[in-house]
């Protein structure tokens, strides 16, 4: 046993320590090194730093429960041992609670506490040299047991005639969720906590009870969570190979579509900020080869060449962000009515952008058809994925059909999801490629999926195409067959209104200010996008008051605040969110228009704020000199309007 060096950590003042390690049996028996931590600012470092060490030693003088609730998030099953005085007996009463199995109480004489400490220590690490002797298992060596394996998940020590000789508090947790109340040693693990598991599990305990090993998964009844278990038999034997006992661990085994979503939300999450981050580098190349042009004039054809490359590169880069947000969350996205014929025309020479050599192209829209309420880049994208789906077969003279229609609600054949709808428009993507066996249906939208692997494709274009439908309340159906091609069928419910010209859907230009230059407060942290912004709406003729941040913003507004017409501000910055500030903005001044301008998604808007309840603009980075101007104007301009329609009501109210 000398061989080994044994690890001793000691947590808090405890200043008899080095007494009770430097005893005779740590020298000639079980040696030991010591880390004393004494700060508690040092504990958790200390923690997280190191492995788990052989034996915990804390002091619970001051900090003894804290110290606890520390060490069992890093090491659960770690031996603890607590020392105090008899003062401190309702922290020791708690620290047993919450598992605590040894502690030592101060005696007036600090020799005899020093060798009783000492004793407890040794006899800690002596059960830890090596594992329990299982000729005769009791309940102590089954503790014993568990703790040499470092069981953390519900574990049972069954002996013969299928008898509880031991659980660990896990296996208590989840026996009061099956059954209510708490197992009893010495009864029937199959009469008792698991007998739901009937006849499939005694016969396994029965085979692990004669030497055989085996892993059998069960479905748990009352267990809320949404994952399979696993129950583990493993036979224990003396040195003779004899089978004294088996031990059963039950082990959580989340299903695969869970994990998936799981692993996609978590890539998500890592997606919508880094989306963001990107966006605003798109922003500064998107705006900044626009002064250029403007600077320019009439660049030569060699730096016209070299813009137009740029301009197609943030195109490409905008693209590639929007679908890393697509799968971040559930974007709550600024819908507009949107007319899906002259969209998809608009979008027909990118889509045959993508189109590879002998493949082909057509359209069949049918005409007059209502609108659909959704965000335009949300419907470019759901056609862009499907089509490059098809594009990427690599099929030689490859055919891709587009087709819209109008359908009455029970034409949708299969039903789209029970919704309802006045009507529904039927968006059909179909190409002559190789197809897909019927078995993988319901396996193409699921997230990373591809049969194409290796290949530069990621799987998640058929998966941001489901969630887009999903948010669009439509449905989405595939229909294919090896050698057949594929039939994607989207069903959007129609819009009850007709189209109209919004703020954020490729703006026209607005018409002239005919009345005094309007005041425009501009928020944005990011100067390589807050000086092109301020030169462009000057250029408009507009009074420009720039913010770098929301504390400057916040004195402009306290300043000026009677003068601004328009605020323009970014959502996430640091030192407070554009949501907040432009509450604070219109709980004093509630005629000014606001424009939100961020790298996120709109859903950002309720995260960092929560809602508003006020009419905004949202416009989604990278976002143009020109079409942050012409949504000023344009909302600008429809304020005007309606202050001009209200003042004539007063007038004819006053002349008649």
């Amino acid at each position: 046993m000398a061989e080994r060096v044994w690890q001793v950590l000691v947590l808090g003042k405890l200043p008899e320590a080095d007494d009770i390690l430097s005893r005779p049996a740590f020298e000639k028996e079980i040696q030991v090194k010591s880390s004393h931590i004494r700060e508690p600012d040092d504990f958790e470092r200390a923690l997280s730093e190191r492995p788990a060490p052989d034996v915990i030693l804390i002091d619970v003088e001051p900090h003894g429960m804290n110290v606890m609730s520390q060490v069992r998030s890093h090491f659960p099953v770690a031996p603890v041992v607590m020392v105090g005085d008899q003062d401190d007996a309702p922290a020791l009463l708690e620290a047993l609670r919450q598992g605590l199995e040894r502690y030592i109480m101060r005696v007036e004489d600090e020799e005899m506490f020093v060798r009783l400490a000492s004793q407890v220590v040794y006899g800690v690490l002596e059960q830890s040299v090596e594992p329990p002797n299982m000729e005769m298992p009791s309940a102590e060596q089954m503790h014993r047991y568990a703790h040499y394996h470092h069981i953390l998940h519900p574990f049972f020590v069954v002996g013969p005639g299928k008898r509880v000789l031991y659980l660990n508090a896990a296996a208590e947790r989840l026996a009061w969720k099956l059954v209510g109340q708490s197992p009893v040693i010495g009864e029937s693990v199959t009469d008792g906590p698991l007998a739901q598991l009937g006849e499939p599990f005694d016969h396994q305990l029965g085979e692990a009870l004669e030497g055989r090993e085996s892993i059998v998964r069960y479905e748990f009844e009352g267990v809320a969570d949404p994952v399979m278990r696993s129950v583990h038999c493993q036979p224990l034997t003396t040195s003779n190979d004899r089978t004294v006992a088996t031990s059963i661990a039950i082990h959580q085994q989340t299903p695969p579509e869970v994990a998936r979503s799981r692993t996609l939300r978590a890539i998500g999450r890592f997606a919508g900020g880094l989306a963001h981050d990107i966006n605003n580098l798109l922003n500064v190349m998107m705006v900044q080869s626009e002064l250029l042009r403007a600077y320019l004039g009439e660049p030569s054809a060699p730096v016209e060449k070299c813009l137009d490359r740029i301009t197609a590169a943030v195109d490409d880069g905008s693209e590639l962000t929007r679908e890393m947000l697509a799968i971040s969350h559930e974007p709550l996205t600024h819908r507009v009515s949107v007319q899906l014929n002259p969209m998809i025309e608009a979008f027909e020479p990118q889509l045959r952008g993508k189109l590879q050599a002998g493949q082909r192209l057509r359209l069949d829209l049918q005409p007059d058809l209502p609108p659909v309420e959704a965000d335009p880049q949300q419907i470019e994208q759901l056609i862009g994925n499907l089509v490059q789906n098809a594009v990427d077969t690599g099929a030689d003279e490859l055919e891709i059909l587009i087709r819209t229609a109008l359908l009455e609600p029970d034409e949708a054949k299969p039903p789209p999801r029970g919704l309802e709808a006045r009507c529904w428009l039927e968006l059909t993507i179909s190409d002559t490629g190789p197809g897909m066996h019927p078995k993988l249906h319901s396996r193409a939208f699921e997230p990373f999926f591809t049969t194409r692997r290796g290949q530069g494709h990621s799987g998640l274009g058929l998966t941001i195409v489901h969630a887009i439908v999903e948010q669009l309340k439509g449905s989405i159906f595939v229909d294919s067959e090896p050698g057949q091609g594929a039939v994607f069928t989207v069903y959007l419910p129609a819009a009850d209104w007709p189209a109209e010209a919004e703020e954020n859907d490729q703006p026209e230009e607005a018409p002239a200010i005919e009345s005094s230059p309007a005041t425009v407060l501009l928020v944005e942290d990011e100067e390589d996008l807050r000086l092109p912004f301020c030169e462009a709406l000057s250029q408009r003729g507009y009074n420009v008051l720039e913010a770098r941040d929301v504390a400057t913003a916040r004195d402009f507004i306290k300043e000026h605040g009677d003068d601004i017409d328009l605020v323009i501000t970014d959502v996430v910055m640091p030192g407070g969110s554009g949501v907040e500030l432009v509450r604070e903005c219109l709980d004093q001044f509630p005629e000014v228009k606001v424009i939100f301008v961020s790298g996120y998604t709109a859903d950002v808007l309720e995260e960092t704020g929560g809602q508003l309840e006020v009419d905004y603009v949202f416009l989604a980075k990278p976002v143009s000199l020109r079409r942050l101007t012409s949504a000023a104007e344009q909302l600008l301009a429809k304020a005007a309007r309606a202050d001009e329609s209200r003042s004539s009501d007063g007038r004819d109210k006053h002349d008649g």
